[in-house]
């Protein structure tokens, strides 16, 4: 067989025991003859939902169909992902998802790996699909009781450095542990900056909500390249178009993220849905709301790899971007993302194209 063992493919072997990795052994160089290869289950670090259910709005139950859902896909860990909402509903699915962190995933079931909150903290010039009757200023006594219940299972927190003390935010709540993210905002590069040299080292989907590059004005890309951010991008061919995807690549591979931002829609038909409440319109695998802002995807990180690799970026570069630079980028590359000894046994088998034959988590077969 062939695996992805560091960062490329080689002809391979591995043990799982307890659901970890207890062996990986190198053969020699990859086998083209050889038609399976066993890469790292995808991580998907920014989603709100897909299979007709939205994290915004979740108990145990729907969580678990959430989470057979994305593993049917190839998405083997999970950051559950918030949006900007009612903040009882915010605080019952942020419970539900820190219980589901706190545990081994069932079978059948894609590991939660915590909590991602794209919101309340954004600014409402660059709100997207985010309901501005809920974007507050930083409430840290609010965010504190969150935290508590979601079992200190809040991995990143999307935030708009434009808010009043972004910085001193920043810099409570790394020194804690949590990555702050620079998202849906007109910050300029100096501010970016600020935000950057505060704490935050992560973009919230890069090019998207947020003022574009220019040449005297670089903004939050600028300042992403200056700062080597980790970089989310959504690789739908919708999004972001495919030269800026591979122009990223070139320059900040390692720093790289697929991520979805998919909805409740994904893997279902065109029709209506909603995202964190709002209506939401999908029509040919592009979701919008009435007035024709973009609202998340439809997408799956497994079809992106494919594509980010049809726009002409090497396997290996896309791949590491759905496993390890995202399980790197919330400091869980020693549990997940790689097939290496004592990592969860999380893997795909697929063809050469990187086609899913079989999902395997925890060791076993879904």
């Amino acid at each position: 067989m062939n695996i992805f063992y560091e960062g490329k493919f080689v002809k391979g072997e591995f043990e799982t025991k307890d659901g970890r990795f207890s062996a990986v052994r190198v053969l020699g160089e990859e086998d083209p003859k050889d038609k399976d290869y066993a890469v790292p289950g995808y991580l998907d670090i920014h989603t709100h939902g897909r299979s007709g259910e939205d994290f915004s709005f979740v108990d145990d139950q729907k969580l678990e169909k959430l989470t057979k859902a994305y593993a049917c896909c190839g998405v083997t860990s999970v950051l559950a992902t918030t949006m900007t909402n009612e903040p009882k509903a915010v605080e019952i699915s942020i419970e539900a998802a820190g219980r589901a962190a706190s545990r081994e995933p069932k079978a059948g079931e894609a590991r939660v790996l915590g909590v991602h909150m794209e919101g309340p903290f954004l600014g409402k010039d660059k709100k997207g699909a985010h309901d501005e009757n809920f974007l507050w200023e930083f409430d840290k006594i609010w965010l504190d009781k969150i935290i508590e219940k979601s079992n200190n299972s809040i991995r990143i927190i999307s935030v708009d450095p434009n808010l009043k003390d972004s910085s001193d935010f920043i810099r409570e709540y790394t020194k804690r542990g949590i990555v702050i993210s620079i998202a849906h905002t007109s910050a300029d590069y100096e501010t970016a900056l600020r935000a950057a040299d505060a704490g935050a080292d992560h973009v919230t989907h890069l090019f998207n909500a947020m003022n574009p590059l220019n040449h005297r004005a670089p903004g939050v890309i600028g300042a992403a390249f200056d700062r080597q951010l980790f970089s989310e991008i959504i690789c739908d061919g919708i999004h972001v178009k495919p030269t800026l995807i591979r122009m990223w690549f070139k320059l900040m591979a390692d720093r790289m993220i697929i991520i979805s931002d998919s909805m409740q829609a994904a893997g279902l038909k065109d029709g209506k849905y909603s995202l964190g409440g709002l209506d939401v319109f999908v029509k040919d695998g592009k979701a919008v709301q009435e007035n024709g802002t973009i609202a998340g995807s439809v997408t799956d990180v497994g079809t992106e790899v494919r594509n980010v690799i049809n726009y002409g970026v090497s396997r290996e570069e896309a791949v590491l971007a759905a496993t390890f630079n995202a399980a790197r980028s919330i400091g869980a590359s020693d549990k997940v993302g790689r097939i290496a000894k004592g990592c969860a046994a999380d893997y795909l088998i697929t063809d050469e194209g990187l086609n899913i034959k079989n999902v395997i988590i925890n060791g076993r077969t879904i």
